[in-house]
């Protein structure tokens, strides 16, 4: 969104505190906010705002009532107290799972109210679908759904924080990705460290969105941690060469058995993970962070090993595998390549 001439201190401010974005920072780019704020008459949706809006409300209340019910004794804080120690692993993994998302409700709670109120003014309307049936999502910050069924973790950041995730990738991780080139490991893994340095410096950032390494605190060494990006970069290479087999050789039509338990597989593992390393963004220190971590035995990092190590050991058989189906459905051409289907 090229920005053409410098703007005023009340546009710039205006857009800063705009009452749509302001509990959760701006809610959209400059140039949207300016194009919205002069428009005529002409180009202002006549739709009702006010049952999108009532939507979004009940939503954001939904979840308000659910932190105020679970929240005080459900969090990443209680498992810092003795209580959380004594308790089962299991229980413990468990836990922190319903902690993960009590964390996650405080930004659902406020991201829907902000999106209700960008659909008050009007800003939200994204025109019309097929069906002739008005869209109200232009500033939609979460697809909850998205989030709290996400099979990966690209479904997952797809799904959370969408506006900066938009500025994430147009802004840092395209740029980094020179035109007719495939994007490399190392593109993901600046672009989770330039959200880690905007989210601040406090340690627990960056446990969450990068490896920590060789940070000194309280007398800990932090060793290499498995971070989100290591994560989708892993899964990405996992999907290549698995999910293929979850179809019919042509790639038409799932298996349903198969693709149903690799779906499922893959929520629980996505889910259950990142429940375990959202943990440092809420408790933000190192040793609150180890603490936490040593009560499940850092299993996300040993989750992380030992699927890498399968990964290694399997995927040449695997995709092995895809060809020989390919093969034997007669979907092969002469010079070796996978012909075309339908």
């Amino acid at each position: 969104m090229k920005i053409t001439q410098y703007p005023s201190a009340i546009e710039f401010f205006g857009w800063a505190f705009f009452f749509g974005g302001f509990l959760t920072g701006p809610a959209c780019e400059f140039m949207d906010y300016m194009r919205f704020t002069e428009a005529g008459p002409e180009e202002v949706s006549k739709e009702s705002v006010w049952m999108p809006a009532i939507r979004s409300t009940v939503k954001g209340l939904f979840f308000c009532a659910i932190l105020i019910k679970w929240a005080p004794t459900v969090n990443y804080f209680a498992a810092l107290e003795p209580a959380w120690e004594k308790m089962p692993f299991y229980k413990r993994l468990l836990f922190l799972q319903g902690a993960g998302l009590m964390t996650r409700s405080k930004y659902y709670v406020v991201w829907s109210f902000a999106e209700s109120a960008c659909i008050l003014c009007g800003f939200g309307f994204n025109g019309y679908d097929g069906h002739g049936n008005a869209k109200w999502d232009r500033l939609i910050n979460v697809r909850i759904p998205g989030v709290e069924g996400a099979q990966s973790y690209k479904l997952l950041s797809e799904a959370w924080n969408i506006g900066a995730n938009i500025w994430l990738r147009h802004y840092v991780y395209l740029r980094m990705v020179p035109a007719g080139t495939k994007p490399k490991p190392t593109s993901a893994i600046i672009t989770y460290s330039v959200s880690a340095m905007w989210h601040g410096f406090h340690p627990g950032y960056y446990c969450k969105h990068r490896f920590c390494s060789s940070m000194h605190l309280s007398n800990y060494i932090i060793v290499m941690f498995v971070s989100v990006s290591f994560l989708q970069i892993l899964g990405r290479k996992i999907r290549r060469c698995v999910r293929p087999l979850m179809f019919t050789p042509d790639g038409k039509q799932p298996l349903p058995f198969w693709n149903t338990a690799y779906n499922t597989i893959g929520w629980i593992t996505t889910m259950g993970i990142m429940n375990i390393l959202i943990a440092p963004f809420d408790v933000l220190y190192v040793s609150r962070t180890m603490h936490i971590w040593r009560g499940v035995y850092f299993f996300h990092i040993w989750f992380y090993l030992t699927v890498s190590a399968l990964w290694f050991v399997c995927h040449p058989q695997l995709l092995l595998w895809q060809k020989k189906r390919i093969e034997k459905a007669g979907l092969l051409s002469k010079d070796g390549g996978e012909r075309k289907t339908q």
